[in-house]
C-alpha cells in the first residue's frame, strides 16, 4: 500500500507526492486534481461558486476514488480533514497517512510564494490565516496520522528519504 500525504496547504505535499512516486516506481496522485477534472472547474472556482461545505462533499468523493487506486501515493487537500466522513475514510484506511508537519512561519512563506493560488479561507494575510487555520486543523491531522514528519527546514528529496524509511519500517 502507497502513503496518503496529509498537511497544511504548502506544506509539500504535491513536490513530495511526485517525488515519491518517481522513486517508487508508482502512480500518484492529487485529490484537488480528481475534483477539477471531475468538475471541469478549479478548486479555486468551486470553492467561490459552491462555498466550503460542498467543496468539501467533493474532496470527500474524491479521496474515496483515490483509495481505489491501491499502488498510488495520494497527496490529500490540506483541508480535507475537516470533514468527518473523510478523518472516517482516512482512519479506516489501512495505509499510511503521513503528516506534513511544518512551522506556521515557513507555511505562510510558501504560500505567499506559491505561483498556484489556492482559495483564502479568511480574506487576511497568509501569516494569520495559516495561524488561525492551523491551530484548528492541528488535532484533526493529528488524529489521522500514522505518521508525522517535520518539513520546515528540509528539501523535498530529503523528506521522500525519510518517507521511504518509514514505509520499509
Amino acid at each position: 500500500m502507497r502513503p496518503i500525504l496529509i498537511g497544511y496547504r504548502g506544506s509539500g505535499k504535491t513536490t513530495v507526492g511526485r517525488l515519491l512516486a518517481e522513486r517508487l516506481g508508482c502512480g500518484w496522485v492529487d485529490t484537488d486534481a480528481i475534483i477539477e477534472q471531475d468538475a471541469g472547474r478549479t478548486v479555486v472556482e468551486l470553492f467561490e461558486d459552491e462555498g466550503e461545505a460542498l467543496f468539501r462533499d467533493r474532496e470527500g468523493d474524491a479521496l474515496r476514488e483515490a483509495l481505489q487506486m491501491p499502488e498510488t501515493i495520494i497527496s490529500l487537500g490540506g483541508g480535507a480533514v475537516t470533514f468527518e466522513p473523510s478523518r472516517e475514510m482516512l482512519k479506516l484506511s489501512d495505509r499510511p497517512r503521513v503528516y506534513l508537519q511544518c512551522t506556521v512561519e515557513e507555511l505562510a512563506r510558501r504560500i505567499e510564494t506559491d505561483t498556484f493560488k489556492r482559495p483564502a479561507l479568511h480574506g487576511t494575510d497568509a501569516a494569520s490565516e495559516v495561524a488561525t487555520v492551523l491551530e484548528q486543523r492541528l488535532h484533526l491531522y493529528d488524529a489521522v496520522a500514522t505518521h508525522t514528519i517535520d518539513v520546515t527546514h528540509h528539501t523535498p528529496e530529503h523528506i521522500v528519504t525519510q518517507i521511504e524509511r518509514l514505509l520499509r519500517q
